[in-house]
């Protein structure tokens, strides 16, 4: 080997050291992360009937929207996820939501309602699926909005004072979004917290189960292993 192809073959490997160190350089490291949330949790839709019952009368069957079925309530989940180059987020976790029906439930455009002779208690508890996609890196960035979907198995009990629990189980299908705003940064850039905006939105869902807006807020605990 003469020197001008020995130059040439350092040239070249340094060339590749170079851009293999670039690369690496570009791709954002992985991190775990830990969440608990909660929240504001508003009936939506429309329905032709809970897991109690159905709104028939005279052998028809009637839709009431699901603001004059159930009462507002509230949500609460913790979940486990990883965030994978900076940018996508997916995570598994459980969700519990609560709202009470309203006693009478009035159809629209109708001169008549159902009165419930007892209003029960309906808990919603979800084993979550999320993939979000976060526009800005939260590792970097003071701000990180994110958009991104659900799936939402799980099952619906209605509770009663007097007779026994209905159970219904189900799933959903919705949309996530909202914001990560990073509030602390350990000194070794192995771990970040960040104060979250933590929203869902059901699209569609099976059987009766009551789809939600949810709106809330919490905490997320990113780290290295």
């Amino acid at each position: 080997m003469n020197i001008r192809t020995a130059g040439l073959s350092v040239t070249i490997a340094i060339l590749l050291g170079f851009a293999s160190a670039q690369a690496i350089e570009r791709v954002a490291p992985s991190f775990y992360m830990v969440e608990g949330y909660g929240g504001y949790a508003a009936p939506i839709g429309s329905y032709t009937g809970t897991a109690v019952s159905d709104f028939t009368y005279s052998g028809r069957l009637y839709e009431a929207e699901g603001s004059d079925i159930y009462d507002d309530g509230f949500g609460m989940g913790a979940t486990y996820g990883k965030l994978i180059r900076g940018h996508w987020l997916a995570s598994v976790g459980l969700r519990y939501i609560r709202h009470n029906a309203k006693d009478t439930i009035v159809i629209d455009g109708e001169n008549f309602g159902f009165i419930m002779p007892e209003t029960p208690t309906y808990s919603q508890w979800d084993f979550d699926i999320n993939a979000n996609y976060q526009f800005l890196n939260p590792q970097f960035s003071p701000v990180a909005p994110y958009l991104g979907v659900g799936v939402h198995p799980g099952v619906t009990a209605a509770t009663f004072r007097v007779f026994d629990a209905e159970y219904e189980f189900n799933i959903a299908l919705g949309v996530n979004f909202g914001a990560d705003f990073k509030i602390w940064s350990a000194s070794d850039n192995r771990a970040f917290v960040t104060l979250s905006s933590i929203n869902s939105l059901d699209i569609v869902s099976s059987g009766t189960r009551p789809r939600h807006l949810n709106v809330g807020g919490g905490l997320k605990y990113f780290f290295k292993m």
